[in-house]
């Protein structure tokens, strides 16, 4: 978990509380999830280890459960193809 810190994932998440809105890309116009913008910012591999890291830490926690869903999610949308070229 270099770089981040539980004060920093207390602090994410303390932020997420006050505004529930997802973090808002004003380069590109769209919307931007904190999960999808940590895996911009350091890599799928770091970004997963962080997420794994914040959920073993608090596994009760509905956002450390949220970002390992989404995670998850995104990380088998992006093999999918890969996937489906295997089975036939």
């Amino acid at each position: 978990m270099e770089g981040e810190t539980e004060a920093t994932w207390a602090h994410k998440k303390e932020q997420m509380e006050k505004s529930p809105e997802k973090a808002r890309d004003f380069h590109m116009g769209e919307v931007v999830d904190p999960v999808e913008a940590l895996i911009e910012q350091v890599g799928w591999e770091d970004a997963l280890e962080q997420i794994n890291t914040n959920m073993e830490q608090h596994p009760d926690d509905a956002e450390a459960r949220r970002q390992a869903t989404l995670i998850v999610r995104l990380y088998d949308e992006k093999v999918k193809p890969l996937r489906d070229k295997l089975q036939h």
